[in-house]
């Protein structure tokens, strides 16, 4: 209920209790409550100033805005200590693959964790192994094909000469 100057006075000697907030005298914001009594015959009104009422509140509302700011604060520093831990051994994951893609298989991811991106570069390294010992297979089975092959020009060569030598 809106009180204004003598209309809690008013209402309390009517016989009508009640509450509200209304402008006092001072012209300050006040909360206040009204009652007739009637063993007096008197009405009574009581009243504080809305800022006094209201100070624990508001002190409140500001320690909890105040709590809400460090803790995204505090969210925001992690995720990015976080996000700085797992995007730096990616970054030298990914460097190091693309060494491998271009061909040097003798290079060696060196991430020294446990976790699933140590696992990964584990199996790179491995996968690099597997793939230089293949590659010396091939060349050395192209090495013995390449020597066959000469073998094989000089036997054609020996037989040509030795059917003409014996054709004559």
């Amino acid at each position: 209920v809106p009180i204004g100057r003598m209309e809690g006075i008013a209402l309390a000697l009517g016989g009508n209790p009640g509450a509200g907030v209304g402008v006092d005298y001072r012209g300050y914001s006040v909360l206040a409550a009204w009652r007739y009594l009637p063993s007096f015959r008197w009405g009574l009104v009581v009243k504080i100033d809305t800022n006094e009422a209201f100070e624990s509140v508001v002190r409140l509302r500001n320690y909890a805005l105040g709590m809400l700011a460090l803790t995204i604060l505090f969210v925001l520093t992690l995720s990015f200590l976080v996000l700085r831990r797992i995007a730096k051994p990616l970054r030298q994951l990914t460097a190091g693959t693309l060494q491998i893609a271009s061909g040097s298989l003798n290079h060696r991811l060196k991430l020294n964790g446990r976790d699933e991106l140590g696992e990964l570069a584990d199996a790179f390294n491995s996968m690099t192994d597997q793939l230089q010992s293949t590659l010396v297979s091939r060349a050395d089975l192209v090495e013995q094909i390449a020597a066959r092959e000469r073998v094989a020009q000089t036997i054609r060569e020996v037989s040509a000469r030795l059917a003409s030598t014996s054709a004559e």
